[in-house]
Formats: C-alpha cells, structure tokens, sequence
C-alpha cells in the first residue's frame, strides 16, 4: 500500500482570489517504509527544538510560519525561512518517497472552468498511473494506494475519486481504425475514500504543507520570499520529484 498524504496552496476560485495560482503538492510513502519516516520525522523535529526551540507539538503551517509571529517569537523571517528550508532539505535527502505536483494557472481559465476539480483529477490521475506502472520506490506488481488529504472541499473530493471509479474519460493517446477521442479508464488502484487528516496532528502533512507553499512561491513569489531569495526553494526537492508526472525538468511540475 502507498500512501499519498496531499495539501494545497492557494485557493481554487476564479473570482475575487487574491492569486493567480492553485497548487496541489503530494508525498508518497510505502507503507513498509511509514513508520521508518515517521521515527525519522520526530527526531528531525526533535533537532529543530534543540536548534530553535520549534516545538514538536507547534504547528509547521508555512504561510502563517513566514508572516506571522508564532510560534518562535522574536525570530527573523530569514531564521524562519532557513527552518523551512532545513524540512525541505530533509525530504530531499530522503530515498524512499516521491512528491507529485500540480499546479493551475487560474488567469488564463474561463468562468467555467473548475479549477479544483481539474487539479485534483490530475494529481489523482497521476497517482494511478505511476501505481500501475509500479514507478514508485520499491514498487512491484499488485500494489494499492490511499490518498490522504488535508482539510479540504471533503464533499467534493470525496465524490469526485467515487466518480472516477466509475467514468473516468481519458483522452486517446493511440490511433484506431474508427476515431474515438476518449477511453473511459476508470481507477483500479486507489482504495477507499481520501481519508482526511487535520495537519495539526501530523507532521507528515506539514512536510507536504511547506513543500506545497514553496510550488505556489515558484509562480507568484510573495515580497518576503522575493526578498530573501527563497523563489526556487522547491527545486531543493530535485531529487525525490516525481518524474512521471509530467512538467519541466528539473521541476516536474505538471500545469494546467
């Protein structure tokens, strides 16, 4: 079983957002190697107390981390953002998970256009596509995956991956002897409906939170982040990107 622990960055509206971008970032972690992250999570919080005094039981939630005050009051936005940087560093270090991600670039969508619904289909398309074709780390024939959110539009992601599992139209990647321009591939892989998990009771959603943060920054950087230089954080993460996902290399990103 692979697991697929999922945040966003940014909002899925068209009308009135503040932002031009909506991002989806997963990770993805067997369920043989869980445990192993999770140990080695604690212990690297553990060293951002001993280094910093960020707490374990302190919420990593990067927008409000770099604008706000708390937790580590009194910190410089350049401590802040090398904290940051260091969990970054850490997944990329890692040799046994994978991070996809999606991104929608709203300004150039019609009113019709349902950016949520789009991204999440994509990354979940994603996910099941690189299962059946076992590209994951460690990966072999029969595997089955999970996907785990953070507080989202629970209703509709919950109908949409039921959905899919039922009528999923994929455009024709091959030439038939009578044109058809869709298949209808429905999802074999992905079990169960999203299991929800609220970040503040998991350290693995805040890993995907700041990851997630770092993709939106790479298209519309905010002034703080422009400042110090931490534009291309997200390519730090070189290593353990999902290459089957599509997008630009080095990025890996797969836009819509």
């Amino acid at each position: 079983m692979y697991y697929l622990y999922v945040d966003e960055s940014g909002d899925p509206g068209l009308v009135g957002s503040p932002g031009g971008y909506f991002v989806l970032t997963g990770l993805v972690i067997h369920e043989t190697r869980w445990k192993i992250l999770l140990d080695d999570l604690i212990a690297f919080r553990r060293k951002l107390r001993t280094d910093f005094g960020l707490k374990l039981r302190e919420e990593i939630h990067a927008a409000a981390f770099v604008q706000e005050s708390k937790p580590l009051p009194g910190a410089s936005k350049r401590t802040k953002l090398y904290i940051l940087r260091q969990c970054l560093d850490w997944l990329a270090s890692r040799t046994d998970i994978h991070i996809l991600t999606v991104a929608v670039n709203k300004r150039n969508k019609p009113p019709t256009y349902k950016v949520f619904e789009y991204a999440w289909d994509t990354l979940i398309q994603r996910f099941e596509n690189t299962l059946q074709y076992q590209n994951f780390p460690g990966s072999h024939a029969d595997q089955r995956g999970m996907i785990i959110p953070d507080r989202t539009d629970v209703k509709k992601l919950t109908g949409l991956l039921r959905k899919m599992r039922r009528f999923n139209t994929i455009p024709s990647q091959q030439q038939y002897a009578t044109y058809v321009p869709y298949r209808n591939i429905v999802l074999q892989n992905i079990i169960e409906d999203p299991f929800y998990k609220d970040s503040v009771n998991s350290l693995i959603t805040q890993m995907v939170d700041v990851v997630a943060y770092f993709a939106r920054q790479h298209y519309e950087p905010n002034s703080k982040i422009k400042k110090h230089g931490a534009k291309g954080f997200y390519a730090r993460l070189q290593p353990v990107l999902n290459r089957h996902i599509g997008g630009v290399a080095p990025l890996y990103i797969k836009n819509l």
